[in-house]
């Protein structure tokens, strides 16, 4: 395998050296010993790269700025891309099945028929990102930023989304998938029936206390329940 042209390349050179060696030598090892070797807070400077069609299977790109990088039809299963920098990236295509994007930010980024299945998108930024069509089927998107306009787009199985993600959308709710509207509810349903046991619970207390003739002001049953 050998990196294509790089009219749009903006990064460090020496590591576009080294990553070519790898693909020349069809042992992603060399890229990812070369990455540990810089220490954990390592950010390569990958910007603007042509990765487009090449199989990065395993690779180590944590930290890496891959700002408006080609990444369409690119292999990055089970990728680490923790914390990269992904923003305006074209990854139409690309299969990031078990890829870790914790953190990363993907705003403004192509997803189009990506597939992410399995994948760990936990506090991702997909902001104006355009998701149309890719594929989320057992991902994990916990605490992600999002517009639930654009999952509406997406294959949704399975997908881990709890009341915690983060919804980032000026749009009324008529927008919203069926499935965030109905777990918007269950919230809402939730958060109501707390209230209603709590202040059926102060009551029972105020009632056993008014029999025992103990009288207690209002500041005080706050001091209680705390």
């Amino acid at each position: 395998m050998i990196l294509g042209e790089q009219p749009d390349f903006l990064g460090n050179e020496r590591q576009l050296k080294m990553l070519q060696r790898a693909l020349e030598e069809e042992n992603i090892l060399i890229w990812n010993k070369f990455n540990a070797s810089n220490g954990p807070q390592f950010k390569a400077n990958l910007k603007g790269i042509n990765l487009s069609g090449l199989e990065l299977k395993e690779i180590n790109l944590t930290r890496a700025n891959l700002t408006g990088a080609n990444l369409t039809n690119t292999d990055l299963r089970f990728a680490k891309l923790e914390h990269a920098q992904l923003s305006g990236a074209d990854l139409t295509g690309a299969d990031l099945r078990g890829a870790i994007l914790n953190d990363a930010d993907l705003s403004r980024a192509t997803l189009k028929k990506t597939n992410l299945s399995k994948a760990r998108l936990g506090r991702v930024n997909l902001t104006e990102s355009d998701l149309t069509g890719a594929d989320m089927t057992d991902a994990s998107l916990t605490g992600a930023k999002v517009k639930p306009e654009g999952l509406a787009k997406t294959i949704i199985s399975n997908t881990k989304m709890p009341g915690k993600i983060k919804i980032v959308s000026k749009t009324d709710d008529t927008n919203a998938p069926p499935w965030m509207k109905a777990k918007e509810e269950e919230q809402q349903r939730k958060q109501l029936r707390l209230k209603q046991e709590k202040a059926k619970e102060e009551e029972e207390k105020k009632k056993r206390l008014r029999r025992l003739g103990i009288k207690q002001s209002l500041s005080s049953w706050d001091d209680d329940d705390d």
